[in-house]
């Protein structure tokens, strides 16, 4: 692997053209971009309040191919014993090749280590990239659902509003 220390721009490069390296603040947008698309704004938002906090650090990566950005991860320690790992993205023309993600989570693995970080690194993912996970040796430990509308002002425990349902993105 191509590291040394907290310095180093590029963790690693292949010979097919592809390379992980340090996320750049102009970066980020692009980023929110994708997951904005997948109708995830606020997902994407605390992505930019987390670089702001923390964007020195070995904590968000980018992938690329060839020049072109294709690819993110992020892997933030938030407790001493606690790293949230999300923001694993691959556009869609590289999807079919897991090797890009699976590429990207092993460099997000090898830096955690190299911190000789003891505890838990939890992931989360969107609906699309729960099969690649899993591919990849990942377990699902909890799914959220989503829900869009109006909740009565009297909601109790036997009583629900009526107009909340299930928010779906049309494909």
């Amino acid at each position: 692997m191509d590291t040394d220390g907290n310095q180093s721009e590029v963790y690693q490069r292949w010979d097919d053209g592809f390379l992980v390296r340090r996320m750049r603040r102009e970066e980020v947008r692009q980023v929110i971009s994708w997951f904005e698309s997948m109708d995830l704004l606020a997902v994407g938002l605390d992505l930019e309040v987390a670089f702001d906090m923390r964007g020195d650090t070995d904590d968000f990566f980018i992938g690329e191919l060839n020049g072109e950005v294709i690819a993110s991860l992020v892997a933030v320690q938030i407790a001493d014993d606690l790293i949230y790992g999300g923001y694993l993205y691959v556009i869609e023309q590289y999807r079919k090749y897991i090797v890009f993600a699976d590429r990207m989570l092993a460099v997000g693995r090898h830096v955690v280590e190299r911190r000789n970080f003891v505890g838990i690194i939890a992931i989360d993912s969107v609906d699309h990239t729960q099969s690649m996970n899993e591919a990849l040796g990942y377990k699902s430990a909890h799914k959220t659902i989503s829900y869009q509308g109006t909740v009565s002002a009297n909601v109790n425990q036997d009583t629900f509003g009526t107009d909340v349902r299930p928010v779906t993105k049309n494909s």
